[in-house]
């Protein structure tokens, strides 16, 4: 989301340190080190999210804009933008995730007390400038960009805040959690 509203899609993504043995009944442990590169993780997800926005386009769920022509123009500006992947090292208690999760799924894309003043057709808001160690500064925006960029972070129709994928989807959480939570 940013501090100053800014449009940056986004994902955030908890990977488990482990997963189930193939007949579901035992916890297998990660190894210490991370299994991938950074920067191979972030070319790997592109190119994987880039062919599920392809076969969305082909079928027509979803429209190109009218200055991009077709798949290849999309498929340059997707390649030439640089995809950043940040990880954190893994939460030490369950109550750390919820807290973290907690930030992103259940709140509003700026508080009403970072909006300082309302006037004149203009707001005044507070941020926290991340490029200059996290000092404290004011944006004031026109009441049309302000509008603009709050309305940019509603989720368009179909997606979802949260989703499980693997063995945390609820479909699996009977068949599997259940048999490791009984060991």
């Amino acid at each position: 989301m940013g501090q100053t509203l800014v449009y940056h899609p986004h994902i955030h993504m908890i990977v488990p340190a482990g997963g189930l043995s193939e007949d579901g009944r035992e916890w297998i442990p990660a190894h210490n080190k991370f299994f991938i590169p950074f920067k191979v993780l972030s070319a790997i997800f592109r190119g994987i999210l880039f062919k599920h926005f392809e076969k969305v386009i082909q079928k027509g769920e979803i429209k190109l804009t009218n200055d991009i022509k077709d798949v290849e123009t999309l498929k340059g500006i997707w390649y030439k933008k640089k995809w950043v992947v940040y990880t954190k090292k893994p939460f030490a208690k369950p109550n750390n995730l919820i807290n973290y999760l907690g930030n992103y799924t259940h709140r509003v894309e700026i508080s009403n007390q970072r909006i300082l003043k309302h006037t004149d057709g203009k707001v005044i808001f507070g941020y926290k400038d991340y490029k200059n160690a996290g000092l404290r500064k004011t944006m004031s925006l026109s009441e049309e960009e302000f509008i603009r960029r709050f309305l940019q972070h509603i989720l368009p129709s179909g997606f979802r805040r949260i989703r499980y994928f693997g063995f945390m989807s609820l479909r699996f959480l009977k068949d599997k959690l259940v048999n490791v939570l009984k060991y």
